[in-house]
């Protein structure tokens, strides 16, 4: 490329370079071998070039730019073109473990009102929309009422013991209108005793039913207790047994 000579003054090492350069300037720049030389020592550099300092600093300056480009400066993209490294389309970076109080107070408070995803508006309207609900059955009820028409409201089912209207641990005598037949009415009278005649009448029917069994039942058994009588008289015979006085054959 060239030749280089080499001058100690005063303990410093000073270079003075002379270069032939035999392709272009671009090929090899003589700032690149001086700055690996001398690293940001542009006022040692610039006489050797034959620039100024901040001259060599911006020309520097402009070839890391060139070499860290790759074809994707915006300002080289063609109308309807998207950048590829825009910031928007980049993932968001995690945030710091490390910051002061104020910042993790500012995140706190930013986490909370994205997670509040029902805001004061929507609850408001919601507090209104009840109230209107609430209004419109009270005057329905009351128009109702003064028509001659009066609805019970509908209650709530509640777990557990209702202490406005139930007593607690309370047993109801399931036997209590046998015993008072007087205070019921005539209508509940009368259906009672046809209840009370209807069960009589299941009561007989059962008992029939049960007696129709065990006659069965016996009968079955008297059967069984014959048979078993006359194999034992064939085996005797067969073997030529005396019967006994009190044994009759049947």
């Amino acid at each position: 490329m060239g030749c280089m000579n080499v001058v100690f003054i005063n303990g410093q090492m000073c270079l003075f370079v002379r270069f032939i350069l035999v392709r272009l300037k671009d090929v090899y720049d003589p700032s690149r071998r001086l700055l690996k030389l001398m690293p940001t020592q542009w006022r040692t550099i610039a006489p050797i070039i034959g620039r100024t300092a901040t001259q060599c600093l911006e020309h520097y300056q402009f070839l890391l730019d060139q070499s860290q480009t790759n074809g994707d400066n915006p300002r080289k993209q063609k109308p309807g073109e998207i950048d590829p490294n825009n910031l928007e389309t980049k993932p968001a970076r995690p945030d710091s473990i490390h910051m002061d109080e104020d910042e993790l107070e500012m995140l706190s408070e930013a986490r909370a009102r994205l997670a509040n995803t029902q805001g004061k508006k929507a609850k408001r309207n919601l507090k209104q929309l009840k109230e209107a609900r609430r209004l419109a059955a009270l005057q329905k009820r009351r128009e109702l009422r003064l028509a001659g028409m009066t609805l019970h409201p509908r209650r709530k089912r509640k777990r557990g013991v209702d202490y406005n209207d139930e007593v607690s641990f309370q047993k109801k005598d399931s036997l209590a209108e046998i015993y008072e037949p007087l205070l019921l009415g005539p209508e509940f009278r009368i259906l009672k005793q046809q209840d009370l005649e209807g069960r009589a009448n299941r009561q007989a029917f059962a008992s029939g039913v049960r007696f129709r069994l065990d006659r069965e039942l016996l009968g079955e058994r008297e059967e069984q207790e014959r048979k078993k009588d006359k194999r034992k008289m064939k085996k005797r015979r067969e073997n030529d047994i005396p019967i006994q006085g009190n044994v009759e054959p049947v």
